[in-house]
C-alpha cells in the first residue's frame, strides 16, 4: 500500500506555498517500521529519499569546536553547505536537520523547526564553489520519535551526530520551475561524552536541573532552577557550565542595564546609557577573558557580542582588534565573517 505521511513538523515545511509531505511506501508493518526508524524519516529531509530525484551538486560537512563532552553538556554544532556546480543557481535557504545515535545504538531524529531555524521560503542566489554556513547549540531537543524531549547527551559513551540537507533550487522569476535533489547527508561527527569528576560533577547536575526548569510548568522544578541557575553563575562560574549560564546572564544584564538608563529623565538619559555602555563592555570583557581561559566553545560568539558592546559605545578601534583576533583565530568561522560585515557596515549596527 501506499502510506502518505505529513505530520505536523513536515507539514509546515512549504515550498512557495506548496505543502510538501513525505511519501512512505511499504509493503508490510515490518518494512514500514525499519522506514519509520531510519535517519531522517520523521523530519523534513525525509522527504529527499526520493530516488527518482537528480543529484544536485552540493555537499554538507558538520563539525564542532568541542567532541569531547562531559554529561548534560551541550553541543556546539556548525554545519556547512557548499555548492559545487558550474552555474550560479538560486535556492530555498537552508533548514538542516539533525540525527543522534546514543552510546547504546538507538537513534532519534530531532524535531527541525522546534529547535533549528524555522524554514524560510526566502531565496538565495548561490554562486560556484560558495558556502553557507549556520550552526545550532544542542542542549535541550525534541524527539521525533518517541515521547517528549530532553538533554541529548546525558550518559557517558560515544555519540554519533549526522546532519542532512534536502537542496531545492529553483527559478526566482519562474518559482514553478522549483524542484528539489536527492537528500544530502553529512559526515558522522563522533561526540564522546566522559565522567564528570569533582566540581564538574556538580556543576552537571545542576546545570541539567537549569535546562529542565527551562521547560518545567511545575512551580518546584522551576524553583530548583532558578537556585541552580544562582549557584552555577556564582560558585561554578569557572566551569564550563558556569559560563553557559553567565553568558547568558551577562547577555540578560547588559540589555537590562541599558533598558533602565533610556527610561532616565531626558537631562540625565545620555549620561545614564553612556554609564550602561561601559558597563556593558567590562561585562563583555570579563567573559571573554574566562571564556579564552577555559577554552569555551562558544568564544567566537562571546567575541561578536563584545564587538557589538564595543560598537554601541562607539570603541571602533576596539572593535577591529577583536575582529582581527577573530580573523586569526576562527578564520573559518561564521561569527568572524559577521563581524566583518558589521565593521563594512553591511549589517545593522547593535541597537545602543
Amino acid at each position: 500500500m501506499m502510506l502518505v505521511r505529513c505530520d505536523r513538523n513536515i507539514s509546515r515545511r512549504r515550498l512557495f506555498g506548496t505543502v510538501l509531505c513525505a511519501v512512505l511506501a511499504v509493503s508490510s508493518l515490518a518494512s514500514d517500521a525499519v522506514e519509520r526508524d531510519a535517519p531522517f524519516a520523521h523530519t523534513g529531509s525525509g522527504m529527499g529519499d526520493d530516488e527518482a530525484a537528480p543529484d544536485l551538486p552540493f555537499t554538507l560537512t558538520v563539525s564542532s569546536p568541542k567532541t569531547t563532552l562531559l554529561p548534560n553538556e551541550p553541543l556546539a554544532l556548525d554545519w556547512r553547505i557548499t555548492y559545487a556546480g558550474e552555474e550560479s543557481v538560486w535556492i530555498l535557504e537552508p533548514n538542516v536537520d539533525v540525527h543522534i545515535t546514543e552510546p547504546d545504538g538507538d537513534g532519534y531524529d530531532v524535531r527541525p523547526l522546534e529547535f533549528f531555524d524555522d524554514f524560510s521560503e526566502k531565496i538565495a542566489l548561490v554562486e560556484p564553489g560558495a558556502s553557507l554556513k549556520g550552526g545550532k547549540l544542542l542542549e535541550y531537543v525534541g524527539r521525533s520519535q518517541g515521547p517528549g524531549a530532553g538533554i541529548p547527551f546525558t550518559r557517558t559513551g560515544v555519540y554519533e551526530v549526522m546532519c542532512a540537507y534536502l537542496p531545492c533550487v529553483t527559478d526566482p522569476e519562474n518559482t514553478a520551475d522549483a524542484h528539489c535533489g536527492r537528500l544530502v547527508r553529512s559526515n558522522v561527527l563522533e561526540v564522546k561524552v566522559v565522567a564528570a569528576q569533582g566540581r564538574d560533577r556538580d556543576a552537571s547536575a545542576l546545570f541539567g536541573d537549569v535546562l529542565r526548569g527551562g521547560r518545567s510548568r511545575d512551580p518546584a522544578v522551576r524553583e530548583r532552577a532558578r537556585k541552580a541557575r544562582e549557584r552555577l553563575a556564582t560558585e561554578f562560574g569557572d566551569t564550563v557550565f558556569g559560563l553557559y549560564q553567565r553568558m547568558i546572564w551577562v547577555a540578560g544584564e547588559a540589555h537590562r542595564s541599558v533598558l533602565e538608563a533610556s527610561r532616565a529623565p531626558i537631562p540625565e538619559m545620555g549620561q545614564r546609557i553612556a554609564q550602561a555602555q561601559q558597563s556593558r563592555v567590562e561585562m563583555f570583557e570579563a567573559f571573554v577573558r574566562d571564556a579564552d581561559a577555559a577554552d569555551f566553545p562558544l568564544l567566537s560568539s562571546a567575541m561578536v557580542q563584545l564587538t557589538q558592546a564595543y560598537l554601541s559605545a562607539h570603541m571602533e578601534a576596539e572593535a577591529q582588534e577583536i575582529c582581527d583576533a577573530m580573523r586569526e583565530r576562527f578564520p573559518d568561522s561564521r561569527h568572524t565573517e559577521y563581524v566583518e560585515r558589521l565593521l563594512r557596515g553591511e549589517e545593522d549596527p547593535p541597537v545602543p
